[in-house]
């Protein structure tokens, strides 16, 4: 029985007519995946593509590679490992060739390419030429179908699908994006304080912005997108802040102000810190003591020493003990210690932790809106 004969796809070197250079050599580092440079050695020279193909899997990349501009010669050969893309090795121009084509009263046989006078069956291998042919065209038709999802020769891999691949973020193409971005953080900000109110819907549009904003510099894809997705966050966390930090100064202010302790007779309380603060840092220390004094002086909600808690201690220690001290040492006067105790005491306080504090779930909803927007936009160029 005599094997099947298997093929090498070998590129000649040379393009065919009625085809642009460069656009063959684009064409083929994109379907081989190679760098443009590397693509354009390979083009011009004589290369074997595919290796130990039968046939008819051999014309079928031979038509994918004509269709790209690319002249094919396919060659027998006799078990060779398969190797992609590697340099042909100089043999005589017999070999280098296809075989010479029939006269008139004779075939080759499609499946062992043996040259003979026409007839019905194969003098070499046996096979039925027209159930062979028959036979093949069903299996070229499945391996061109196949060959869409696995070979790099596939249509769904052409240079036209290929051409929507991601385009490398620059620094150009971020320029867009990071403006809309500063001002979408300002929009939010002006918005809530003119209004005196927080709108999610802000937080989805900031999203929409930064992602048409990169698309209009003519920047797409993947990188582009999870950068996008990051300045949403960070304009509509920016935006945030910025009112909360406003927020945050205008209660001070407030604070500050003759108003804002109006029927309180703060010099009375004033007076009673002062007096614990001394007492406090003279306390021998011991456990019984701390407990005595927070009982005594009501820092805590119980009446018995016995019954105050560790959790009252911790907390004790943790927010009055350094106040106590602190009034202890400096010996504040009233306006001081008016400022310190109250503004003072809004200032000292985070402005991220408040606004963290001030988020609910609408706020969280809107804010996934926001980045999920610019990153659909940026990396695959659709609404959301």
């Amino acid at each position: 029985m005599i094997e099947s004969a298997t093929y090498s796809v070998v590129l000649s070197g040379n393009i065919r007519a009625g085809f642009e250079p460069e656009r063959v050599i684009d064409a083929f580092a994109r379907l081989f995946k190679l760098t443009p440079e590397k693509a354009g050695s390979i083009v011009g020279t004589e290369f074997v593509v595919k290796r130990e193909v039968d046939l008819q899997v051999a014309k079928t990349y031979k038509g994918k590679l004509a269709g790209i501009g690319v002249e094919v010669l396919l060659k027998r050969d006799g078990g060779i490992d398969e190797l992609a893309l590697e340099p042909v090795q100089s043999a005589s121009s017999d070999e280098q060739g296809e075989s010479a084509p029939p006269g008139a009263d004779e075939m080759l046989c499609p499946k062992c390419a043996l040259k003979q006078p026409k007839a019905e069956e194969c003098s070499g291998c046996g096979v039925i030429i027209q159930k062979f042919m028959q036979r093949a065209a069903e299996i070229e038709g499945a391996t061109i179908a196949s060959q869409r999802t696995e070979s790099p020769l596939g249509e769904d891999e052409s240079p036209k699908h290929v051409a929507q691949d991601d385009k490398a973020p620059g620094l150009l193409s971020l320029i867009a994006p990071v403006v809309a971005a500063v001002l979408g953080a300002l929009l939010w900000y002006l918005i809530a304080i003119k209004l005196e109110y927080e709108y999610g819907l802000i937080a989805w549009l900031i999203g929409g912005a930064i992602g048409f904003s990169a698309l209009a510099s003519g920047a797409r894809g993947n990188a582009i997108g999870v950068i996008c997705g990051l300045l949403a966050l960070m304009s509509i966390c920016g935006g945030k802040y910025m009112v909360v930090s406003s927020q945050q100064t205008e209660l001070v202010e407030f604070l500050s102000g003759p108003d804002a302790y109006e029927g309180i007779d703060l010099k009375a309380v004033y007076a009673e810190e002062v007096n614990d603060a001394r007492k406090y840092v003279k306390l021998p220390d011991d456990d019984a003591s701390m407990r005595h004094f927070m009982v005594t002086r009501e820092y805590s909600e119980f009446t018995e020493a016995s019954q105050v808690t560790d959790q009252e201690i911790g907390l004790f220690l943790e927010v009055t003990d350094p106040r106590l001290r602190k009034i202890a040492l400096n010996q504040p006067s009233f306006e001081e210690w008016q400022h310190y105790s109250l503004s003072d005491s809004i200032e000292d306080l985070s402005t991220i932790d408040l606004m963290v504090a001030s988020l609910g779930w609408i706020d969280l909803l809107f804010l996934l809106f926001g980045v999920g927007t610019a990153f659909r936009l940026a990396s695959q160029g659709k609404g959301a």
